[in-house]
């Protein structure tokens, strides 16, 4: 199969990916965007072909500081099971190539571009917050805590990606 790659961002909007290297596995992602509010977050459902259950709902907030904004991901996988499935898929090489291309890009600009992201695993709490038409989507709970603290170290380190202990002892680390 060919790989398609489309992207249509506005709220009820979504994303496709599919693809895979040749004589690989194909593999298909989907997104939908529940929520985006320019310049602070953006709230997407995402489901791989062949995970089970509904997928995972993923919050990402930007936070500007100085000249610099800095990028939160919080992955609501809803089981462990699916969690397991995540960590397995080797993801971390994908996120550290889009990062690397990301630096190249920076270089060329004249701003710094600086990225940090905290990783923790754990229960969420996951729902809708607000009224009529000014709703979000949103992730509270101690795990999402310690991301986001594991970012500011990340921050604080000049690192991209700071892990914590238990997803390092699940990733085989």
């Amino acid at each position: 199969p060919n790989a398609v790659w489309e992207l249509d961002f506005r709220v009820g909007g979504g994303e496709l990916s599919s693809g895979g290297a040749p004589g690989g596995r194909f593999n298909e992602y989907r997104a939908t965007f529940h929520d985006i509010v320019e310049g602070e977050r953006i709230v997407n459902t995402e489901v791989f072909e062949g995970a089970p259950g509904p997928g995972v709902v993923v919050t990402s907030t930007f936070e500007a500081l100085g000249d610099r904004c800095v990028l939160t991901m919080v992955t609501e996988c809803g089981s462990q099971e699916v969690r397991d499935i995540i960590l397995g898929t080797g993801m971390e090489t994908g996120a550290q190539e889009g990062l690397d291309i990301m630096e190249q890009i920076a270089e060329e600009l004249a701003l710094p571009l600086r990225i940090a992201i905290g990783i923790h695993t754990g229960p969420a709490v996951v729902g809708t917050m607000g009224y009529g038409r000014v709703r979000s989507m949103t992730a509270i709970g101690d795990t999402v805590n310690v991301a986001s603290r594991l970012e500011s170290a990340a921050k604080e380190f000049e690192a991209a990606i700071v892990i914590s202990e238990p997803v390092a002892s699940l990733s085989g680390g």
